[in-house]
């Protein structure tokens, strides 16, 4: 009796720290694509349009794509980098987070991060729309 006891009890223990991937990344509150944009007069220098885009992925992986079209064509650009992140802290009834992103370039950026309704505040990179 005592056997079984301990069978069943280690069976329990067993089942419960088996976690599921699926379950941790449905709390992920980043997961999707997030862009911010600009629209402004061409005083030569400035884009009439710029776009810059954040794509969490649900394995932890995303890019950054940035964009800029101006009235002189030839100025026009676009660029992307891949990227992996970690959230390091997340409160959900806050919505408030630290990620950190790992540039596949080089380098390594920590930012705070809080969501509200479809918005996104990224640290200092400024606000972003969830698309």
């Amino acid at each position: 009796m005592l056997l079984s006891l301990i069978f069943v009890a280690t069976m329990c223990v067993g089942l419960v720290s088996c976690g599921d991937d699926d379950e941790e990344n449905s709390n992920n509150p980043l997961i999707g694509a997030w862009v911010q944009t600009e629209t402004q007069d061409d005083y030569s220098w400035q884009a009439t349009y710029w776009e810059e885009r954040f794509v969490f992925n649900s394995d932890n992986t995303g890019f950054m794509s940035d964009k800029g079209v101006f009235s002189d064509e030839s100025k026009n650009y676009e660029d992307k980098v891949e990227f992996t992140y970690k959230i390091i802290a997340y409160v959900p009834d806050t919505k408030i987070g630290i990620v950190e992103i790992i540039w596949k370039t080089g380098g390594v950026n920590d930012y705070d991060f809080s969501i509200h309704g479809n918005k996104l505040v990224l640290g200092d990179r400024g606000t972003y729309t969830k698309q």
